[in-house]
């Protein structure tokens, strides 16, 4: 039995916000009254929404979009209303691992706080059993970006000017809500049925220790990583080869620069070759950390291939590279002669040390991306067009060969307290959540006049800032 005694503090908290933001607003009665009465109203029925609980039954099986280690991801379709998603099915028996565990529970988190984030997947309901979590998604069936980079090996500057835009704005997002994902690359990153893009995978998200941060604090903090105070160095493994800067032939030398392989992008504990210098250095890094990745993927979509790469794919050696990127960087880098100035430029600007890396509005104003209409991107018709097939064309079979089955397991699943209670707070219900009352809505509701609404103190600050300083 799932245990919801978070959740009820956590209720208990907004509805003692909302209702004193409520009476701030009504300044007395009977104008009082006639807004807790719609309150009440509100509450009532975003409680019903809560008590639903969902299963496996809730949902028709479609076909197999994906297997890996820790679960299997189905297209299905919501019997309730026919919409059509992604669900992805996790045993939690796998999950037992302490690192597996808070990954699953950090997406969870952060996905729910994103709600209607643009550029990032919607997530819709997380629910578990005795045996599964289920994580319910928005189906995304444009193709993730690595794929996409593989088929086209380099992209014009036209289409790597529109996407890196897309990127830049939706880890802008990010950011704004107080997260850092940690975790940005090719197959992060999915496009959907119109080809724009669309951030997924939040199993490394952690909240930005300078979230809220005043100017001056996030000053003294980049002083303080230019002293090195924030700063444990563990660059490399101990007897791991020296290396020296182009002797791999990859993208440090004039060879052409490489995809990292599909394996090693599926590592659980983030992938080296996109990583900023400051994460190997275990510095107190921040969201600049992100920006650094966006620099990698842009250099990857204009050359081909990332910049700092192994042949062996030892991630210790990427690290060393990484960390002493200014011996390794070659920009312009000679495979590509005829990368424009300004990629060059905008590419040195964030792949550099956090202290002189470009900010999000920075980025935006750069010469790169001179005549965008950023705020008219999402009305744009992408560069890339996806070749969709129907959601209901079965893809089982090959699936089948893999070992995954189509079917959902029956709802229910033995019951275990100990896996039971590792998961608490797990279950989340979107169109529950947006249920719930704020002081704006029952105003808004009520047709109330009087007063501007006062939003409760707290309700719209970052989340709550663990771990400050070292991630």
């Amino acid at each position: 039995m799932e245990s919801r005694v978070e959740k009820v503090n956590k209720d208990f908290q907004d509805r003692t916000d909302v209702e004193r933001g409520l009476q701030q607003v009504a300044g007395g009665a009977p104008h009082e009254a006639q807004l807790m009465e719609e309150y009440g109203r509100e509450q009532a029925e975003y409680l019903r929404a809560s008590r639903k609980r969902e299963t496996t039954e809730d949902y028709e099986p479609l076909k197999i979009l994906g297997q890996g280690a820790f679960g299997v991801v189905r297209l299905v379709r919501r019997r309730a209303d026919g919409a059509v998603l992604a669900l992805k099915q996790m045993p939690k028996k796998l999950m037992q691992n302490k690192n597996q565990r808070n990954r699953v529970l950090a997406e969870r988190s952060a996905l729910s706080s994103l709600d209607n984030a643009p550029g990032v997947v919607s997530l819709y309901s997380t629910f578990q059993d005795g045996d599964n979590l289920y994580l319910a998604m928005e189906y995304l069936p444009g193709g993730d970006f690595m794929s996409h980079l593989i088929r086209l090996d380099i992209l014009t500057e036209d289409v790597t000017r529109f996407y890196i835009a897309e990127l830049v704005q939706a880890v802008d997002e990010v950011h704004k809500r107080g997260y850092v994902h940690r975790d940005i690359k090719p197959d992060n990153i999915v496009l959907d049925r119109y080809g724009h893009l669309k951030l997924l995978d939040f199993g490394l998200c952690t909240v930005d220790p300078l979230a809220g941060a005043t100017d001056s604090q996030k000053e003294k903090h980049n002083e303080k990583l230019q002293r090195g105070e924030l700063q444990t160095p563990r660059h490399a493994k101990p007897g791991a080869p020296p290396v020296t800067p182009g002797r791999d032939g990859a993208a440090d030398g004039p060879a052409k620069p490489q995809h990292p392989g599909r394996a090693l992008l599926k590592s659980s504990v983030g992938t080296p070759q996109y990583m900023a210098p400051e994460v190997f250095r275990r510095s107190g890094y921040t969201a600049s950390a992100d920006l650094w990745s966006v620099g990698i993927i842009l250099f990857e979509c204009l050359y081909g291939g990332v910049p700092f790469s192994d042949p062996s794919n030892n991630p210790y050696t990427v690290g060393h590279k990484v960390v002493n990127w200014h011996k390794f960087l070659r920009l312009p880098h000679p495979s590509r002669p005829q990368v424009s100035g300004e990629a060059v430029s905008l590419m040195k600007g964030l792949l550099c040390e956090p202290e002189k890396r470009l900010s999000a509005d920075a980025i935006r104003g750069h010469p790169f991306f001179k005549g965008l209409r950023w705020e008219k991107l999402k009305d744009m018709r992408p560069p890339i067009a996806p070749k969709l097939d129907a959601p209901g064309e079965s893809g089982s079979a090959s699936a089948r060969k893999k070992g995954a089955d189509l079917n959902l397991p029956q709802a229910g699943g033995s019951s275990n307290l100990r896996k039971d209670l590792d998961f608490v707070g797990y279950t989340y219900q979107r169109e529950a959540e947006q249920k719930k009352p704020t002081v704006e809505k029952v105003v808004g509701s009520s047709g109330s006049t009087g007063a501007p609404p006062v939003t409760p103190k707290g309700s719209a600050a970052p989340p709550q800032q663990q771990q400050r300083g070292r991630h």
